[in-house]
């Protein structure tokens, strides 16, 4: 791990004049600023300085120090080898362009200021030294490098357009445009036939910019505001340059002092200059119509604070983009032009930032996504957005929870309870999220006939439903993320309406019968209400269901359908009058008669008495009206018509059966030798059918005379016998009749 950052200045200056007399005495080679301990911990809201805000003296030949910029095709910056502390400014090429060389860090103007090196040119435009271009010097801008392309070239010296910012060098012609001063202006000479343009100049000055970076007017002497000299420029040798800055009054942002600029001697002082207190510097140069190749040597003397500026550091949360709850943005004052760079936590520091802090470590929830890459710390412009920024970013980790729907204790069915409950519930759902985003609970239909009696949420307190809850604890977190939702049956009600068989002679109906219970439990029984309001006479002659279903009694439908549901517990009850039958039979008959032809009073044969049997079955209410008659033997109402009531009986039928008469001795054929089949109706007469016999007479045989006696003796015994056998019948047959 690298050593602590340090903050006690003293001790660093101390340990820098250490260090600097080691240097003059050669004990150490080169030294590059290795990066300080990560072990600083950043605290959000917390203030850091790096102190070590002095500079060494070789620091401005350092070639990693300096930045280089280049605006038109004559600016060549940078420098000339590798090593060394020569550097280039112009190229000699013709052309307005303007180049400048800024030191990485930046002066700490509340102290004081002074460093000094060489300045040359070989002019390129003309015979006269002086004849080399605008400008070249030294710079001091609140900017940073990466602004100094808005410079101006030509007479704008590469100092208009930067705000607040100070030119102390050569001014090579002279611009009345800008408000020049005419002096060191070059007469017409024949020493210089080729000089012909008298604008060339060996003027020195110290010029300034105002807020609007446009370039201020020209003094008019050595000491005061944009003060101006004259030198002869020294083309071989080049001109030595120094700079000494002495503040006398130093504010929070700005101080005011001396500015003093020496070249070959010659010596110029804008006193009660104010410079903001942290000032970027280094060389500019500036070509226009006149072109030269321009280089600078600053190999001597450096002594200066470091200026410095504040670095932001900001912790910003990557679901939002907005800065992390609880955690304002730390600050780090580094000398500009340090490496300054966050690193996480157990993580090695970066080798090659001057400075390195670790980042906080990240809230519960959260883990570090992103940390910026370090920067270069920038002079900052006093009123501007400040260019040094470092952002740590969190992202919150994903989280889980779940809700859980479950019954209440006395719910219908549920543990032991009787009843039945909707087999869906428990019923439980699993969600995510990151931290501190939104919960949204997944879509959950709650089976129907239940509502949300309370809800548990993650805080275990009891709220009255989800969006209650929600509102309570509306974001993810690292502890608890889990809802409990208990369920209540809702009440339902069973409805037992009437309705008559027929629509003919019944009184009004009965009121519905109605009863209520929780979802799931048990209807019970109506029967006994509903006795109650079934009117006198009438009974249960079945209940129909919604589904149309129909049962024949209440006991029978509420097996069927036993419990209070969300639908289906209405029932209605057909009610029809109580009845009885009442049987009436009629008895039809037909008699044949058997007779004798000549004498009907003679009975030859017992008669055939044939029987058909109806019946008419009439449905007597219980006040003995009748309703109608049945025809089937099912107790129900078949016709109304009395006529159409009777029914042949099954053994007997509707019909009197083909009877065939019978043969009698002494009688011939009958007629009809065949009594035909009759089908009859109820409202049929008894019949009766004759069957007629006609004698036969009986001739005996004889011989002649002799025997003549004989047979008249025969013939008058039959004659005799069948008087005697027909009068028989006929008595008999009348005390039959009696």
């Amino acid at each position: 791990m690298k050593k602590a950052a340090c903050k006690n200045r003293m001790i660093i200056k101390t340990l820098l004049i250490v260090i600097l007399f080691a240097l003059s005495q050669g004990v150490f080679g080169t030294i590059v600023q290795a990066a300080t301990s990560a072990t600083d911990v950043l605290e959000p809201g917390a203030s850091y300085d790096t102190g070590n805000h002095s500079y060494d003296t070789n620091d401005l030949q350092e070639h990693d120090n300096t930045s280089f910029v280049s605006k038109g095709s004559g600016a060549n910056a940078g420098w000339q080898s590798s090593t060394g502390s020569l550097m280039n400014m112009q190229n000699g090429q013709t052309g307005y362009s303007a180049s400048w060389a800024v030191f990485n860090g930046a002066l700490d103007m509340t102290n004081p200021v002074s460093f000094s090196g060489s300045i040359k040119v070989v002019a390129g435009s003309g015979y006269n030294p002086a004849h080399a271009g605008d400008s070249f010097g030294v710079i001091f801008t609140p900017l940073s490098a990466s602004q100094l392309s808005n410079g101006g070239v030509g007479a704008q010296l590469g100092l208009g357009g930067l705000p607040n910012s100070v030119f102390a060098g050569r001014d090579f012609y002279y611009n009345s445009a800008v408000q020049d001063n005419p002096l060191g202006r070059i007469s017409y000479s024949f020493n210089y036939p080729l000089s012909i343009d008298t604008n060339a100049s060996n003027q020195i000055r110290i010029a300034t910019t105002n807020e609007a970076g446009t370039l201020n007017p020209s003094g008019s002497a050595a000491t005061g505001a944009n003060p101006i000299s004259s030198v002869p420029v020294n083309n071989q040798a080049g001109d030595s340059l120094s700079i000494n800055w002495q503040p006398i009054t130093v504010g929070e942002q700005s101080t005011t002092g001396n500015l003093s600029l020496t070249v070959d001697g010659v010596q110029i002082t804008y006193t009660n200059l104010t410079m903001q207190n942290s000032m970027s510097f280094g060389l500019v140069s500036s070509t226009g119509g006149a072109y030269s190749v321009m280089t600078a040597n600053f190999n001597g003397a450096f002594t200066a604070e470091k200026g410095s500026s504040p670095t932001i550091v900001s912790y910003i949360n990557a679901a939002t983009q907005a800065p992390m709850e609880g955690m304002p943005s730390s600050l780090i004052t580094t000398s500009v032009g340090d490496l300054l760079g966050v690193i996480a936590p157990n993580t090695e520091p970066n080798a090659a930032d001057t400075y390195d802090y670790t980042a906080p470590e990240p809230p519960a929830g959260y883990k570090i996504q992103e940390i910026s890459p370090p920067i270069r710390v920038e002079n900052v412009f006093t009123g501007t957005d400040n260019p040094n920024n470092i952002i740590v970013t969190y992202a919150p980790v994903e989280q889980s929870g779940q809700v859980t729907y479950s019954y209440v204790s006395d719910t219908p069915g549920y543990l032991n309870n009787p009843g039945i409950a909707d087999p869906n519930v428990p019923h439980t759902d699993v969600f995510s999220g990151e931290t501190n985003t939104d919960i949204i609970l997944p879509e959950w239909q709650i089976p129907a006939g239940y509502r949300i009696a309370s809800v548990t949420g993650p805080d275990g307190q009891t709220y009255a439903g989800l969006e209650e809850a929600l509102n309570a604890h509306p974001t993810f977190t690292v502890s608890n993320n889990d809802f409990q939702v208990l369920l209540a049956a809702t009440e339902q009600t069973a409805i037992f309406t009437f309705a008559y068989e027929s629509e003919n002679g019944n009184p009004e109906i009965p009121d519905p019968v109605s009863q209520a219970g929780l979802t799931g439990s048990v209807i019970a029984d109506p029967t006994s209400s509903i006795t109650d309001v079934i009117p006198e006479g009438y009974d249960i002659l079945k209940v129909v269901r919604p589904n149309g279903s129909s049962y024949d009694s209440i006991e029978e439908a509420l097996k069927a359908s036993p419990y209070y549901l969300t639908t289906g517990n209405d029932f209605q009850v057909i009610l029809k009058k109580i009845t009885h039958s009442v049987v009436t039979d009629q008895t039809i008959t037909r008699t044949i008669h058997y007779l004798d032809a000549n004498d009907a009073q003679i009975v030859l044969s017992e008669p055939v008495i044939q029987k058909v049997v109806f019946h008419s079955t009439a449905i007597v209410d219980a006040f003995d009206t009748i309703l109608g008659y049945d025809l089937d033997d099912d107790g129900e109402v078949d016709t109304t018509d009395v006529d159409s009531s009777w029914v042949a009986d099954q053994t007997t039928g509707d019909t009197f059966a083909e009877i065939s008469s019978p043969a009698i001795t002494g009688y011939g054929t009958p007629n009809p030798t065949i009594v035909q089949a009759v089908k009859i109706s109820a409202d049929a007469q008894n019949s009766e059918v004759e069957v007629r016999y006609s004698y036969m007479g009986i001739e005996l045989p004889h011989t002649g005379g002799r025997g003549k006696s004989g047979i008249y003796m025969i013939a008058v015994l039959a004659l005799a016998g069948f008087a005697l056998l027909r009068y028989g019948f006929k008595e008999r047959s009348k005390k039959s009749k009696k």
